[in-house]
């Protein structure tokens, strides 16, 4: 059992507590809010178990907890909502995704260097996941892969249902890395793109996106890689030989695009 699953584990009694005899009414707001956007009650729990994570580490030397504290973070939040799509993603859409990427996009090979800003980009967040949220490699694989498969759906039209493949922390931590790479996603990274190529042109979603799908699949094969060669943190603990997780934390999240990224 991961350290991932663990901290899950310990926190979903905490918010069904909340949620019991009308305990915490801040609790209760903000998962009647969530339900009533079509999430299930199993989800919706485990979503607030991982909002009451983050406001763990933000309040992390408070001695109890504090109501007060609790609905002023809440309120702070802008919940993005995992809604089911029509299209279920196992590991079978996995593989045809990585495979759609090597025949269409190419791959990294012995060109690194090239891209050393945007692998540093997403390694970095990855390694910052791992320090504040104690995913291993099997988590950080799910996570680029939920990515890919938007920024897939993002092109055909698609929704997706990830029910079954990642839990809702997952999934947040996959919101956040999308955040960074799709400017769909986010509007002052769409902002910033907007100077260099026409996002309202569907024609450039391959311009757009190729350096993307390339990079993330090149992390996907270094994870595998040094996970056969040195278990499930072997990826975190040769990345962190040449990152700063500190700095990264202290920096905040940067935009995977960079004035020379859709040159390449």
């Amino acid at each position: 059992m991961s350290d991932r699953v663990i901290i899950r584990q310990c926190i979903i009694p905490i918010i069904e507590e909340h949620l019991k005899d009308n305990l915490e009414p801040n609790t209760i707001k903000m998962y009647q809010q969530i339900i009533d956007h079509g999430v299930s009650e199993e989800r919706a729990i485990e979503l607030l178990a991982f909002y009451f994570e983050i406001y763990v580490k933000e309040n992390f030397f408070s001695d109890e907890f504090d109501s007060k504290k609790w609905k002023k973070f809440l309120d702070k939040l802008t919940p993005i909502y995992h809604i089911p799509g029509e299209y279920v993603f196992d590991i079978q859409e996995e593989r045809a995704n990585l495979r759609a990427i090597a025949r269409n996009y190419g791959k990294i090979k012995t060109d690194t260097e090239k891209w050393e800003d945007e692998l540093y980009v997403v390694e970095s967040h990855l390694l910052v996941y791992n320090e504040l949220y104690a995913i291993d490699s099997y988590e950080a694989k799910k996570i680029i892969n939920i990515v890919i498969n938007r920024l897939f759906d993002l092109k055909n039209g698609y929704t997706s249902d990830y029910t079954d493949y990642a839990h809702e922390d997952i999934l947040s931590l996959a919101d956040g890395l999308e955040q960074i790479c799709n400017p769909y996603a986010n509007t002052q990274l769409y902002d910033y793109l907007s100077k260099f190529v026409d996002l309202e042109d569907q024609a450039n979603f391959s311009d757009i996106f190729k350096s993307v799908f390339i990079v993330l699949a090149k992390v996907l094969d270094s994870i595998i890689f040094h996970e056969k060669k040195s278990g499930k943190y072997g990826y975190f603990d040769f990345i962190s030989q040449f990152i700063d997780v500190d700095k990264c934390i202290d920096e905040g999240p940067v935009f995977f695009f960079n004035d020379h990224t859709l040159e390449k």
